[in-house]
């Protein structure tokens, strides 16, 4: 199987985005949110106390493992850091580190809404309500689709079924 078929499956005759390709999509978004969080998030860290400790405590440079901490806390992640003698406590690092901006918060929402837009029209989507379009049948079908039924509109809002007119 080559690789451009794997990202695509058959459906009713038309090519659809497969699994392989919404999967690749989301890794695409985490990396994308990811790199938007290092890019407003790297300075403040880098200048605070709580890199200092992680270095002081690990030996490695902590920056990227923090603004990794500062990226789960924008999902709503609680930051677990340990203390003395066994004890631990819950941080919130995006309002721990003073300088870091609230914008950081939109940054999961806006990177899986615009994958998830891509996949959709992708996949076709004709509108966020109708979902994918659909081909025409053939005239040759063995059992006609009924219509929509229409509504007059003296109906009550309260009682009027909810149905395209």
């Amino acid at each position: 199987m080559s690789d451009s078929a794997a990202l695509t499956t058959r459906v009713d005759g038309r090519s659809t985005p497969s699994t392989v390709a919404a999967g690749v999509l989301g890794g695409g978004a985490y990396l994308l949110g990811y790199v938007a969080t290092y890019l407003l998030a790297s300075d403040p860290v880098r200048a605070s106390v709580a890199r200092r400790l992680v270095e002081f405590v690990t030996g490695d440079p902590a920056t990227w493992k923090l603004v990794g901490w500062v990226f789960y806390a924008a999902h709503f992640v609680e930051t677990v850091l340990p203390g003395l003698f066994g004890s631990s406590r819950t941080v919130d690092l995006v309002a721990a580190i003073d300088a870091v901006p609230v914008l950081v918060y939109l940054v999961p929402p806006v990177a899986l809404a615009a994958s998830g837009a891509l996949l959709a029209r992708w996949a076709g989507a004709a509108g966020v309500r109708r979902g994918p379009r659909r081909a025409r049948p053939s005239s040759s079908a063995t059992s006609p689709s009924p219509s929509p039924a229409r509504f007059s509109s003296s109906s009550s809002p309260a009682t009027r079924p909810c149905a395209p007119t």
